[in-house]
């Protein structure tokens, strides 16, 4: 999703136009749209330019940027995957927008004013627990109230629509409890967001939501693209569930879902599920909003919720294993989503033996507003985009555009001479001064390497040792580079390097060596200038 193409035949004529108007050379657009080493595609990939003309890149949420680190890895084809220059900023939401107004209310009286729009300290936001229990259950329950007025009244307007009999219209006015646990789940209906998940076993979900001591009703909404057969299929497969004569006053699907149903929504549920199939949630919103109303997050940690995730506020379906199938997963989350939903999300909603507060739940009422408070809304975020991204880049304007963009130009300059020399670049396997088989951890040893650079000073480079742990292939992972200094000038261009290395952790690791440009902004934008350490044969 996202990662569009375009035919080069529909851009040719635009291409064109660039280069006789702005002197950029077409083909040289074209391959800054291609991946490296492709010279016969016939489409120009939108990602793909944007990661080679952009100085910073990042997923929206952290699990994200490891996604796109994997699955860009090939545009920068010497680095290890964890240091291809892509990081994230997750995503969060406007506070303003999707905060109930009584919540609002409830939280200015420990927060103060104009919280919800200017940055706040973990301690101040930790303040919310200030709130009177009674209190903030007593603005909850209003909403959910509310919501369920809501749905009756989208579900009695669609039976008009419908032309449904007066029996049915009747009985429409009756669904779900106010009293009850209430689950919502609204987005769009793609087919890795798993809309039907939690129907996967019937009996059991019904002996879920029928139980007459511990109720619970689910509420679902949302909508398939135009063009998502599959979508369209899941949104019909819970519409005939919901007709089932045991189970209608509690599941039911609103129609035309809209901003107004989303608030509503995410304001008056108890519980917001997220099902998606790890990893293809690039973050995911819609439970923040939930959050920051006191609701509950049920997810896969997928998206952003292995960052908001904590036993205290919310529950996790799985442990984040990724099964070799589909099916396997789809299992295994359903089996786990059950037991959540018997052994612990019901009755600690239930779970009150002081009266009618559910103390329990309530403290992860808190819990919950405080996480996503803290570390998911659009104010982090944008001061986040600001800090890693804006801020660095107005700096680099102006740097470069000083002595009227002369910096610029010798930059240019200084980067096409580094460019020409770089194939000459050569790296020997680095020599350990020991037996590396002997060596334990808090052992310092000396490690060496000749490096060829020819007409490129030394002050230019990096040379770097760099080890990490051995994976299944018996390649080395991630690791660290340790700077190597010039020990020796040799002649001809070669350099002796070497460091002095802590052994730091035990168990089979491997090591190399590597030379890269000096200046990190060459080291990311031209991804073929890594030279790696060659083992002699």
């Amino acid at each position: 999703a996202g990662n569009e193409t375009f035919d080069l035949g529909l851009l040719k004529p635009h291409l064109d136009a660039i280069e006789a108007e702005g002197g950029v050379p077409a083909n040289f657009a074209v391959s800054l749209g291609r991946a490296p080493g492709d010279t016969h595609s016939h489409e120009l990939s939108m990602t793909i330019l944007g990661l080679n003309c952009s100085a910073y890149n990042n997923g929206v949420a952290k699990l994200h940027g490891i996604v796109e680190r994997d699955m860009w890895k090939h545009l920068w084809p010497a680095f290890p995957v964890d240091e291809v220059p892509i990081g994230h900023i997750t995503n969060g939401i406007h506070v303003p927008t999707w905060i109930a107004t009584d919540n609002s209310i409830l939280y200015s009286s420990v927060l103060g004013p104009d919280w919800d729009v200017k940055p706040m300290t973990e301690s101040q936001i930790d303040k919310i627990d200030h709130i009177r229990d009674e209190d903030l259950w007593r603005v909850h329950e209003a909403s959910r109230a509310h919501l369920v007025r809501t749905a009756r009244e989208n579900l009695e307007r669609a039976g008009m629509k419908r032309n449904a009999s007066f029996e049915e219209l009747a009985s429409l006015r009756n669904v779900l409890d106010k009293d009850a646990l209430t689950i919502g789940f609204a987005r769009r209906f793609a087919t890795y967001k798993r809309a039907t998940l939690i129907l996967s076993d019937l009996e059991r979900l019904k002996k879920i939501l029928l139980n007459p001591a511990r109720p619970v009703q689910i509420i679902f909404a949302g909508k398939a693209h135009p063009a998502d057969g599959d979508g369209k299929h899941l949104v019909q497969r819970i519409a005939e569930f919901t007709k089932d004569p045991a189970i209608r006053s509690r599941v039911i699907f609103l129609e035309n879902y809209n901003m107004r149903i989303a608030r509503r929504l995410v304001r008056g549920v108890d519980v917001w599920l997220n099902t998606p199939r790890r990893p293809n949630e690039a973050s995911g919103t819609s439970g923040m909003k939930a959050c920051i109303n006191g609701a509950i997050h049920v997810s896969t940690l997928d998206g952003w919720w292995p960052e908001g995730y904590d036993p205290q506020c919310g529950w996790a379906i799985g442990d984040g294993t990724e099964f070799p199938s589909p099916e396997q997963q789809d299992q295994s989350d359903a089996q786990a989503l059950y037991n959540l939903l018997e052994s612990e999300i019901v009755p600690a909603f239930y779970d009150r033996p002081h009266g009618e507060l559910p103390m329990r739940w309530i403290a992860m009422m808190k819990a919950s507003i405080k996480m996503s408070l803290n570390r998911f809304s659009s104010t982090r975020m944008v001061s986040d985009y600001f800090a890693g991204s804006y801020a660095p880049a107005m700096e680099a304007f102006a740097a470069l555009g000083a002595d009227g963009f002369g910096v610029l130009r010798g930059d240019v300059a200084r980067d096409d001479a580094l460019v020409a020399k770089w194939p000459g670049v050569a790296i020997a396997f680095p020599q350990p001064d020991r037996d590396m088989a002997r060596t334990f951890v808090g052992d310092d040893f000396r490690v060496s390497a000749k490096v060829h650079l020819g007409d490129i000073a030394p002050e230019e480079v990096v040379v770097e040792f760099f080890s990490g742990r051995l994976d299944h292939a018996a390649n080395v992972g991630a690791g660290r580079g340790v700077e190597m200094t010039v020990q020796k000038k040799l002649g001809g261009g070669d350099y002796l390097y070497a460091a002095t290395v802590t052994c730091e952790a035990p168990g089979a690791f491997g090591f190399t060596a590597r030379v890269s440009p000096r200046d990190g902004r060459l080291r990311n934008t031209m991804p073929g200038y890594m030279t790696w350490a060659v083992l002699d044969n």
